[in-house]
């Protein structure tokens, strides 16, 4: 049975007569009672007692500091943390990363009432970034060199997917007596798991079966004088002498200056490394070059499943990034229904999500929305939009190698060599790099051919003497854009397995049809625009290192037994992929560059199995797990 959500209940909350926050659910309180005691309480237990301030003055240039907390609530462990972060200056080169799990999310609105308790500079930014309550993972930089990941869902389904190298770990759920399940054994093996040599871990229990659990671990006990009437807490520490991480220094080649590559080397340099970005055709951004308004908005099916929970967060996260960029326009989305059977499925859906997500409309209201007749009823986005991807390339600020295609990718040590050039000059190498992105598109590219990846052409319209357009986007048949710099972008047809860039009579024909059901338009008066997108066979990008397939195979073909025992391993150290992200590249690709610099940059990051490039080998030889 699919017991998975779209969102999450937030907390229920009461508030006592002192401003202290209580739990009905799990009849415990947020933090101490007494004025500044909860703040007081976690500087004690969880800042002092894992040495921040002491450890933070060793941090130099390019180090980072990684904190993993089971049980975020208002976040007051991160303000505090993100307080003295600020206020040491070796802190100002370095990064740090907060990592927090979180089952049931406060209410933003309850986060309001910490305006008394934690400085407005951090708390503000908190509650304008703070995600909605969706399953997964939630990339929140609130300052450059400070980054919250929130974790949101049972923290026993959801740890085993974490990749982290943690210098200190927070234990500050609610009392193992009243939360038994955030004290399990298999969340403590998983913090050890996580935990760097010589890394701490604290908390203020000192239950007899949180001690069991840590001892079981490995990890050495000590117990330390409480705060207020607790006489006691707790310090676990890993063995090992600690020391900073630094990150080595990296140089990324990009193959591929569409929007997969622009975003990659975009979140490579909000961390400093340094790219090179390789485009075949003389101009960037690839299939939508042509383009000047790209859909953004999440593809959601009526049981959420593991790919549209993935649309979602990725469409929050692109989202959020358009609007601080401000080049979003959230001119929100009515998605036309056709018949009986789609408006069953669409009334169902927006049972799932709340008003703010989605709304189903009638035929009148959504004529309302749109500004023009509409015959059907549907379903309505408020969040969705558009970006104009010609906004990106001065955003990423960055030179691009045009007319320089990559004719071939060998190793040499530990770095890939690039070979390719100008068109008119012969083949020589381009460039050495200590890691390479592949993010080429429809173009053949011999690590990625096992992929079969399928190439989808697609024909638009750009109107350019329309005498009216609607007030948001509209999908039917075809997808209808508001008017922009005096055009409005009627998109587009689907061929697969076609990668022809003609422009075709009978695409503009059946385009300027299906927009007809609408407004009657001259498509004489229009520009045609065609691009590739390309798709994988389970529609869902393609994002990650990539395996050496022959020793895939051989994998995939070792006894059932033995292939349970031996994880698969065998993956090109230093080469990547971000592919296939189809005609939801606006949506997707924000956060699949977000998560693709994670695994680069070693930096904390839940794993997605369902993006790697392996995936498809696995399911195909019946193997359930994958990376």
């Amino acid at each position: 049975m699919n017991d998975r959500k779209y969102f999450l209940t937030y907390a229920d909350m009461e508030w006592l007569p002192d401003n202290t926050a209580y739990s009905p659910q799990y009849d415990d309180i947020y933090w101490s009672r007494g004025e500044h005691a909860g703040l007081e309480e976690k500087q004690h237990v969880f800042i002092e007692a894992n040495r921040l301030k002491q450890r933070w003055a060793k941090l130099t240039a390019g180090d980072t500091f990684t904190i993993v907390e089971t049980g975020f609530g208002f976040g007051m462990n991160l303000g505090l943390c993100v307080r003295l972060w600020r206020a040491l200056k070796t802190c100002h080169h370095a990064t740090l990363h907060y990592v927090a799990f979180e089952k049931n999310p406060v209410n933003p609105a309850d986060l309001v009432r910490l305006q008394t308790l934690m400085d407005k500079d951090i708390l503000q930014p908190l509650i304008e970034k703070y995600p909605l309550p969706i399953p997964g993972e939630h990339p929140l930089w609130l300052d450059d060199n400070i980054c919250l990941t929130l974790i949101f869902g049972d923290i026993n389904d959801t740890i085993h997917r974490l990749s982290a190298a943690a210098d200190a770990c927070f234990l500050d759920g609610f009392s193992p007596s009243k939360n038994e399940g955030m004290w399990s054994g298999t969340v403590m093996r998983e913090l050890e798991r996580l935990m760097r040599p010589g890394a701490t871990l604290s908390s203020y229990s000192v239950a007899g079966s949180v001690k069991r659990g840590l001892k079981e671990t490995g990890l050495r006990l000590s117990k330390l004088p409480g705060y207020g009437s607790k006489s006691e807490m707790l310090l676990a520490t890993k063995s090992g002498t600690w020391s900073p991480a630094n990150n080595s220094p990296k140089k990324v080649g990009i193959v591929g200056a569409g929007i997969a590559g622009l975003f990659c080397a975009m979140a490579l340099k909000r961390r400093g490394i340094r790219c090179e970005v390789y485009e075949t055709s003389a101009n960037p951004l690839g299939a939508v070059a042509g383009m000047r308004q790209l859909a953004v908005y999440p593809q959601l099916s009526t049981t959420p499943q593991i790919s549209s929970l993935f649309s979602l967060r990725s469409f929050e996260y692109a989202r959020a990034f358009y609007l601080q960029e401000k080049y979003y326009e959230q001119s929100g989305r009515l998605q036309l229904l056709t018949d009986s059977y789609d408006q069953v499925k669409a009334r169902r859906l927006a049972g799932l999500c709340p008003e703010s997500m989605l709304t189903y409309l009638s035929a009148e209201q959504a004529t309302q929305r749109a500004g023009l007749p509409i015959t059907q009823d549907a379903l309505y986005l408020p969040r969705a939009g558009w970006i104009d991807p010609l906004q990106i390339l001065p955003a990423s600020n960055f030179s691009i190698e045009s007319n320089c295609p990559i004719s071939n990718i060998s190793s040499r040590g530990v770095n890939w060599v690039l070979h390719g050039g100008n068109r008119n000059q012969p083949e020589s190498e381009v460039g050495t790099f200590s890691h390479v992105i592949l993010a080429t598109g429809a173009a053949t590219q011999q690590y990625l051919r096992p992929l079969n990846l399928t190439p989808v052409r697609g024909q638009s319209l750009k109107l350019t003497a329309a005498q009216v357009t609607p007030r948001t986007l509209i999908s039917g048949r075809v997808t209808w854009f508001p008017e922009y710099a005096g055009c409005s972008t009627v998109s587009g047809t689907y061929s697969r397995d076609d990668s022809n860039l003609d422009v075709r009579p009978q695409d503009t024909e059946e385009l300027t049809r299906a927009l007809n059901q609408f407004a009657n338009v001259d498509a004489t008066q229009c520009d045609q625009t065609v691009g590739i997108r390309t798709t994988s066979r389970d529609r869902l990008p393609v994002v990650g290192e990539i395996p050496d397939w022959t020793r895939l195979a051989e994998h995939c073909q070792l006894p059932e037994r033995r292939r349970q025992k031996e994880m698969f391993t065998g993956y090109h150290k230093g080469l990547y992929c971000a592919v296939a992200l189809g005609s939801h590249g606006a949506s997707h690709a924000p956060f699949c560059a977000e998560y693709l610099a994670r695994l680069i940059n070693d930096e904390p990051v839940s794993l997605l199995p369902e993006l790697s490039p392996a995936r498809f080998a696995f399911r195909d030889a019946g193997i359930k797990r994958s990376r």
